[in-house]
């Protein structure tokens, strides 16, 4: 990082609040009538990776009392955990001039020596996130960055048209790490083609292949494990793996973010231990929704989860997985609870519940295929941390002042 006594002619280091107006007050548009148009923005309308999902118009006079005030090109910064730590947070790049939000948003109003790029790639360096995190204030569950982190802060402020050009930099980096997360949206798009090809809709079974009852086509169908775990940890060295429901998606397990148990209390829940071919159904939030234990995860546990583990003569566990996951079949799942897919998964719906069978061989075929995607997926795996490896070392050599 350079020194202050060594910037270039024209640089300056400043704090966050000293080249922004912090949270802009609401008196600037006292004058406005009530049915002037504005964009509203919650929290969920903005992604994690600075976008905006959507935004709605609605009257001034609707918001203007109980929440937050911004106008277009104003940087918002999410101050409530966890979303400030999962890095929400974006440009105002909205369709009036005005915007009002989610009180839960930080504005930040760069003044004229200062570009809202520059502020928003700044306040997304993990280094600025970790700092807020231990700058919040406020009790668990309901902590906030407070106002003042902003006045502690220094931003590296290169001149106008050097700001620009690292900007430019940044945005094509950052183009590339989206072009990698849309790759994979095609990827999940391409097998729910193949597999509509081959099977088409498993619900209306239009081939009218045998529709069977799943407690007759399983080795197992149980609920894992549902008391308290009094300690789990974070490394694997202390244990085994504690498969959760967050950790299950759609025809995948996310291992990012694993929970592990002591081999003692793996070995008393013996009912909830995983084994390679497993399907996993999530019971709570988007209950339904099946992954599949794959050989990377070895011995492994498993929390509040439907565990069902299919008869390998009667059904390829790849196949399964798929067929368990597609919307028709999880809509019928969805009417055994009422309709409502809030409710909790309980093995008797299951136990009842019918799926296509398929010949054998076909179902093999299709995983087939599927194992050839997933190697692909494995490499855009890879391509996709080189990519994000590359966008944060640029974005540390930008705010060091390396990227001229």
């Amino acid at each position: 990082m350079i020194k202050e006594n060594e910037l270039p002619e024209g640089w300056t280091y400043a704090p966050v609040s000293k080249v922004t107006i912090v949270n802009p007050k609401k008196y600037e548009i006292r004058d406005l009538p009530d049915n002037e148009q504005i964009t509203f923005l919650g929290m969920a309308d903005v992604t994690e990776s600075g976008k905006i999902r959507s935004q709605q118009v609605k009257s001034l006079g609707e918001v203007k009392k109980g929440f937050t005030y911004f106008r277009k090109n104003d940087v918002l910064f999410a101050k409530i955990t966890p979303c400030m730590e999962n890095g929400k947070g974006a440009i105002a790049r909205i369709k009036t001039s005005i915007g009002f939000g989610s009180t839960e948003f930080h504005i930040l109003r760069p003044n004229e020596n200062i570009l809202p790029e520059w502020i928003y790639f700044y306040l997304s360096l993990k280094s600025i996130r970790k700092n807020a995190e231990q700058n919040m204030s406020g009790s668990a569950g309901q902590k906030r960055v407070p106002t003042s982190f902003f006045d502690k802060i220094k931003i590296l402020v290169p001149p106008l048209p050097i700001q620009k050009k690292i900007v430019a930099v940044l945005e094509k980096a950052e183009k590339l790490t989206e072009w990698r997360k849309e790759a994979d949206a095609l990827t999940d798009e391409f097998l729910k083609s193949v597999f509509l090809e081959m099977f088409w809709d498993p619900v209306k079974n239009p081939n009218e292949w045998s529709k069977e009852v799943l407690n007759t086509n399983v080795e197992k169908i149980c609920v894992s494990y549902v008391g308290p775990c009094n300690k789990y940890y974070t490394s694997k060295e202390n244990g085994v793996p504690m498969i959760r429901t967050g950790n299950i998606k759609e025809n995948y397990l996310n291992l990012d973010k694993l929970k592990y148990v002591t081999k003692v209390f793996h070995e008393k829940q013996k009912k909830s231990q995983l084994k390679e071919g497993d399907l996993l159904i999530a019971r709570h939030g988007t209950n339904g929704q099946a992954s599949l234990v794959t050989k990377e995860l070895g011995v492994a546990n498993s929390l509040n989860v439907v565990i069902v583990r299919p008869n390998k003569e009667k059904y390829n566990s790849i196949f399964f997985t798929h067929c368990f996951n597609t919307n028709s079949n999880l809509s019928s799942l969805g009417n055994k609870l009422g309709g409502s897919t809030q409710n909790v998964i309980n093995t008797r719906a299951i136990q009842s519940h019918e799926l296509i069978r398929p010949p054998i061989e076909l179902q093999q075929k299709f995983a087939s295929i599927v194992e050839k995607v997933e190697d692909m997926r494995y490499a855009q795996k890879q391509s996709k941390a080189q990519i994000d490896d590359l966008f944060n070392a640029l974005m540390q050599k930008a705010f060091k002042g390396e990227l001229t």
